[in-house]
């Protein structure tokens, strides 16, 4: 049995989530090093499980904080690792990776903020679970559209990479302008304001 903070957190949603974790990272580094389309296409089979793992939590009563924490980062983290890896090989049009990356940046960052200052993040986490699910996919299609195009051999391969290119780029930016916005907002909503609530109904200390 293993504990985090008094709660099991060797559960099978918690294990799904680790899997995804683990294998998207891996496919993501093999990408990186040998530009290959099919890893990206294996990273985004990895990342299609974020559905699984909240299915079984609410099934099996099973949410842990350290998996809801675990969860809010671990999507994030991949797609910036992906965008990372696209830009080494030029595969990733330059505002999807702007946009996408910052939003994810901002994500994890207000995540980091609201665990230093105890609070939880609840009422963001379903707005911010979507939007990482379409920014995830449609930078995926971003990246290997650009790669169709760049290894096209026929006008035919070449106009279907151009459409899996900007119908990606489309999602991904369209998600950031909105379920992305939103999200980022209220992460940082959730992560500060209990704190500086908690600090104006503090009373003043006397001299």
């Amino acid at each position: 049995m293993i504990k985090f903070k008094g709660e099991r957190i060797d559960n099978i949603p918690n294990a799904i989530t680790g899997t995804r974790v683990i294998g998207a990272t891996v496919e993501t580094i093999k990408y990186a090093a040998t530009g290959k389309r099919s890893h990206v296409y294996r990273a985004g089979a990895y990342f299609a499980l974020d559905a699984a793992d909240g299915f079984f939590a609410d099934l099996l009563n099973q949410k842990t904080k350290f998996g809801g924490i675990f969860d809010k980062l671990a999507d994030k983290i991949a797609i910036i690792g992906l965008i990372a890896s696209a830009l080494h090989h030029d595969e990733i049009d330059l505002p999807v990776a702007f946009v996408v990356g910052a939003i994810n940046t901002s994500n994890v960052a207000a995540t980091g903020v609201s665990k230093v200052l105890g609070n939880d993040l609840e009422e963001a986490s379903e707005v911010g679970r979507r939007a990482a699910f379409g920014m995830g996919f449609g930078t995926g299609f971003n990246i290997i559209g650009k790669n169709m195009v760049a290894h096209a051999e026929t006008p035919q391969e070449y106009f279907k990479g151009q459409a899996v290119r900007w119908g990606g780029a489309v999602l991904a930016v369209g998600t950031a302008f909105t379920l992305g916005k939103d999200a980022t907002v209220g992460y940082w909503q959730e992560a500060i304001t209990p704190s500086v609530l908690d600090m104006q109904k503090s009373p003043p200390t006397q001299d």
